[in-house]
């Protein structure tokens, strides 16, 4: 009787830790332990969520590493239009490797290895291997506006369009707006015969340009100056883009006319609207523009 009693005890004891057992593993951290004791599964299990929202995937509940995010990476991933990508099955073992270097460097945040890796990958004859390298590319966005642009031109529309829209986002969103003017209009010369990449090329120097020309009313002769700089210098760029070929001259001078609101008639009368900019009106004390105030015979104003 007593032996039964004490296996009866035994019996409910383990019933209840494995009862327990089976809740801990339920829970988020039961979850996360159980997964380190796994190990990595493959390239795919990162640290943080990045490329997870790269390729406009949620991270997963409890992924170690979120919230280190950088705060500008996250606005961008959020921006950029990006694909949900999965690897093929029927990938071979090259075409493999390429995505897995690419995926690698890009958990790593390693961006002197994406570029290297995805330099190797747009080489690739399979649509789905280039594909990824720009992606991983445009995580980076300003930092590899050189390699986008090249992928710009791939022979595959899907991919050639994804380079662009992450081109176009970068420039657009860069600080220095007279940089990205410039570096759009210097690949619009380049690639002013293909339609879609001067589309998008000419959208960014315009709007570029506009933020460029101070507003009609400066508050100081150093606002004159600095825009009649600008426009100086928009106008010189545009001049260069017209010596390109016929349709980039084309291009350049609807540029011309977007910005300035005038139509193109030649380099004299741009150049006119460059200089065209008011002085400020005088100012008293309080900021308002006014007449001179004359002492009276007493010498009171």
């Amino acid at each position: 009787m007593k032996r039964t009693v004490l296996a009866l005890v035994a019996l409910a004891a383990c019933v209840a830790a494995s009862l327990a057992l089976w809740r801990f593993s339920r829970s988020p951290e039961g979850a996360e332990q159980s997964a380190s004791t796994r190990g990595a599964a493959g390239p795919r299990l990162i640290a943080t969520n990045a490329p997870a929202i790269a390729r406009g995937r949620s991270s997963p509940r409890g992924q170690p590493g979120a919230t280190a995010l950088d705060e500008k990476k996250a606005n961008r991933a959020a921006t950029i239009r990006r694909r949900r990508y999965v690897r093929p099955p029927d990938y071979t073992p090259e075409e493999r490797r390429l995505s897995d270097a690419v995926q690698s460097a890009l958990d790593d945040d390693d961006f002197e290895q994406v570029v290297e890796s995805a330099r190797d990958a747009l080489k690739s004859k399979r649509e789905e291997v280039r594909q990824e390298a720009v992606d991983a590319l445009g995580w980076f966005g300003e930092k590899a506006l050189t390699e986008l642009t090249k992928a710009m031109l791939d022979k595959s529309e899907s991919v050639a369009d994804s380079a662009r829209s992450h081109v176009e986002v970068a420039l657009t969103g860069m600080a220095d707006q007279e940089q990205a003017f410039v570096f759009a209009a210097t690949y619009l010369g380049t690639f002013g015969e293909n339609e879609d990449a001067a589309t998008m090329l000419s959208g960014v120097m315009s709007s570029a340009g506009i933020q460029l020309i101070d507003p009609e009313d400066p508050d100081s002769s150093e606002d004159v100056e600095m825009a009649k700089s600008n426009r100086m210098g928009i106008v010189e760029h545009l001049e260069d883009l017209m010596k390109a070929g016929e349709s980039t001259a084309a291009v350049a001078k609807e540029i011309y006319e977007s910005i300035s609101g005038e139509e193109w008639s030649d380099s004299a009368a741009a150049m006119k609207w460059a200089n065209d900019i008011a002085e400020p009106e005088a100012r008293d004390g309080d900021g308002e523009s006014g007449d001179e105030v004359k002492p009276d015979d007493d010498g009171e104003a």
